[in-house]
């Protein structure tokens, strides 16, 4: 797995088109949104779990013509995480995006014990 680019708000992976890398996959994506201070579990978990579906979609296409690598581009902005998976399967090749929505981080109060 190549990281293709070092800016936090953006990153850009192709990853071999094998299904053990998926694990590579989920902990690059996991690092960048921890970067991203994406602190809700459930956001990290289903961006995370919509990364590695989409991952394995490129892998078990049907048809004779498979793609040796996939290239994954995710960007964070306002809230927002955008993905795209692309695979080089057939003509053009395939892909995936989604977008989600994350709650927004709380902000550091001071706990008050009365």
């Amino acid at each position: 797995m190549t990281p293709c680019r070092p800016d936090v708000t953006r990153i850009e992976l192709r990853v071999a088109a094998r299904a053990s890398h998926a694990a590579l996959l989920r902990a690059q994506l996991r690092l960048w949104l921890l970067a991203n201070e994406v602190e809700d579990e459930v956001d990290v978990f289903e961006v995370l779990a919509s990364a590695t579906r989409a991952f394995l979609l490129a892998l078990w296409r049907p048809g004779p013509l498979r793609t040796i690598t996939v290239e994954i581009v995710a960007r964070y902005d306002a809230g927002v995480v955008e993905l795209s998976v692309h695979d080089h399967a057939g003509r053009g090749g395939n892909t995936v995006r989604f977008e989600r929505m994350l709650t927004p981080p709380r902000a550091n109060q001071p706990v008050v014990v009365s």
